[in-house]
């Protein structure tokens, strides 16, 4: 018996080490540069088959993948775009494809394009390391579209003061921190960004992102206070290309109550209409920011589907500890500190699993070192040497934060300060926790981890 499970566990595991190995010839070819070759034994691996009569191709993402890239290789951009273009219609999940599209685009000088196709990598599995290849390239891409038009806008100024913007061209500012405690200022960057996000949902509005405004301020040595300045404000919608601008600022309040001013502004307006004042417990921020975008649709006249509107309505997270570290998160990305932006986003992640705006930010360190290159060619060798040497795991095991362990007291002081905070006596102590919730006791401290294995004795 024993034999016989041996013979079985060698062929299973010589026919997956054929299987691994059956583009390797190909794939070497590649690495050599010796590509007409490599084209030939991509292509002796969909030679057609004779069935019944007919000669049959068989559909093969990863050969003709292959074949696609040693195009690229090759200059031939075109012919490597209709080729990946059949992978990606069969295939749109399939990583690699879309990552190649994306330096065809590059290399032919289609940035705008190739940020298109990058932008879909939150559509890759998680499991796909060119997900995250794909989201470390739209990174420098943007920045570098952004830094080219910002600096080309600046150095114009004089010339295009007086070009028209789009009517539906809006920009979100960043909102005014008003409050005494330094720990809401971060709230400023997270909801510009839910903000132009949510608003983006609308194909009738040109958003412009959130990078540019930040690109202009640090070029411009600019504070929040002077892009909220209404004498400057017609200057700062030119530069920014957008005709309408939505600004204002908010408070948190010891008892953890909130207001949000925010006022739809038309940079060119002599009169300044009334900002919307919204008002509620912190933890009802994220519906006064959906509020806010339903508002800002009816000032433009745009009629949302029932589809989007769902969609829009949907909160990131309910947890305002990790809406914070997302927000450092931001803020370190904007200075191009990725260590601390990857810690930031994992600390939302550890507090709140399910918060996925925090996991597409999530890009491996190393990913985010070989994708931040200008010679595409070298990139390309790094990210495939990347791939192949992955550990077993995937990208998702370069992603675990590190796990560490906490006294027995320690756990017992952090459970007692969870109770503590979620329980508020009242007529009815049965709705405790609801009376806490509308006093902010949702704002917590950030959660530990899992508590380690029972240690069991050995017998």
């Amino acid at each position: 018996m024993k034999t016989w499970r041996l013979g079985i566990m060698a062929m299973l595991i010589l026919l997956s080490g054929c299987a691994a190995s059956r583009l390797s010839d190909a794939e070497r070819l590649v690495r050599n540069e010796r590509y007409d070759e490599a084209v030939k034994a991509y292509l002796k691996e969909i030679e057609p088959q004779i069935i019944n009569g007919k000669a049959v191709v068989y559909y093969d993402r990863d050969v003709i993948t292959g074949l696609g890239e040693v195009y690229w290789f090759m200059n031939k951009y075109e012919t490597a775009l209709k080729i990946l273009q059949r992978v990606a219609t069969k295939d749109p999940f399939f990583g690699k494809a879309q990552y190649l599209m994306g330096l065809c685009q590059e290399a032919k000088s289609e940035d705008r394009k190739a940020v298109e196709i990058y932008s879909r990598y939150i559509k890759i599995p998680a499991s796909d390391p060119y997900r995250y290849v794909m989201a470390g390239r739209l990174d420098w891409l943007t920045r570098k579209l952004i830094t080219r038009e910002v600096q080309n806008v600046l150095s114009q100024e004089q010339t295009i003061a007086d070009t028209p913007v789009s009517e539906n061209s809006v920009a979100v500012l960043y909102f005014m921190s008003q409050s005494e405690d330094p720990q809401w200022a971060p709230l400023q960057k997270g909801l510009a960004e839910m903000l132009t996000t949510d608003l983006a949902q609308a194909t009738e509005l040109q958003v412009v992102e959130r990078l540019r405004l930040n690109y202009l301020m640090e070029e411009m040595r600019l504070g929040v206070a002077d892009m909220l300045d209404e004498s400057t404000q017609a200057r700062y919608g030119q530069l920014l290309g957008a005709k309408t601008l939505i600004k204002g600022a908010y408070m948190v309040l010891p008892d953890m109550k909130m207001t949000l001013d925010a006022g739809i502004f038309e940079s060119n307006a002599a009169v300044f209409p009334k900002p919307s004042n919204y008002e509620g417990t912190l933890a009802k921020l994220f519906q006064m920011e959906k509020q806010l975008v339903l508002e800002i649709f009816d000032y433009f006249g745009i009629q949302i589907s029932l589809e989007v509107r769902e969609r829009l309505l949907q909160t990131p997270t309910d947890n305002m500890q990790a809406f914070l570290h997302y927000c450092l998160g931001l803020d370190a990305l904007d200075r191009m500190d990725h260590k601390s932006a990857q810690r930031s986003f994992q600390k939302a992640i550890q507090i709140d699993p399910a918060f996925q705006m925090a996991r597409d930010r999530l890009v491996p360190p190393r990913v985010w070192e070989i994708t931040h290159n200008r010679n595409l060619v070298r990139m390309q060798h790094d990210v495939a040497q990347f791939v192949h040497s992955l550990p077993r795991g995937g990208p998702e095991r370069l992603l675990k934060p590190e796990e560490g362990l906490i006294t027995a007291w320690a756990r017992l002081q952090r459970m007692g300060v969870y109770q503590g905070a979620g329980f508020l006596p009242g007529n009815e102590t049965r709705e405790g926790f609801s009376e806490a919730d509308t006093k902010g006791a949702r704002v917590l401290p950030e959660l530990i981890g899992l508590p380690p294995d029972p240690i069991r004795q050995q017998q």
